[in-house]
């Protein structure tokens, strides 16, 4: 039996992953919390466009059909993913992976590791709020039906979630956005 070029494309990505944490910016560089908010504002925008196109399925129409919203929102929110890809950020997902394998190679440290995900969670979060804040409520964008109902329909079932339902539900789709 003789490996294939995909055995030889596989160690080169592990390889390439081992070392992706030592080309992040390093402390006390202003460039890594820049990056994080980008990836907010991307993950931001395809919050809205989800928000937007799922919710403004008629109400009597995402009852009656409840899988539509999840079908769109599941096609759709991989636009504000491949922005990152495109255009550059840092996203506290891909990054609790590539910091993890560096760590695991002995390339970084505890201590870069935490720096890391404090810095990317903390612009993530900022970035994703700012965007949805200033496109999503000072422009009124959701204070009328369908988009109303909508929202608060999403935000009360999320809250309610048993933690361990929220944590197997998420499992997958990290996995996926880990790629970028």
């Amino acid at each position: 039996y003789r490996a294939g070029p995909e055995i030889t494309w596989m160690v080169d990505s592990e390889k390439f992953q081992e070392k992706l944490p030592l080309i992040k910016p390093r402390p006390p560089s202003p460039r890594l919390f820049i990056l994080g908010l980008l990836a907010g504002w991307w993950l931001g925008l395809g919050v809205l466009f989800v928000s937007v196109i799922a919710g403004g399925i008629p109400v009597d129409v995402r009852n009656a059909w409840p899988m539509l919203p999840k079908l769109l929102t599941g096609l759709l929110f991989p636009v504000g993913i491949s922005f990152i890809s495109l255009f550059g950020g840092e996203l506290f997902t891909g990054n609790s992976m590539s910091m993890l394998i560096g760590l695991y190679a002995r390339r970084i440290t505890v201590l870069q590791l935490l720096y890391n995900w404090f810095v990317v969670l903390v612009s993530n979060f900022a970035g994703a709020v700012f965007t949805v804040y200033i496109f999503g409520k000072l422009t009124y964008l959701y204070k009328t039906e369908p988009w109303l109902s909508y929202v608060r329909g999403t935000a009360v079932t999320k809250i309610n979630l048993d933690p361990d339902v929220a944590f197997i539900r998420s499992i997958a789709a990290n996995a996926l956005v880990c790629t970028c």
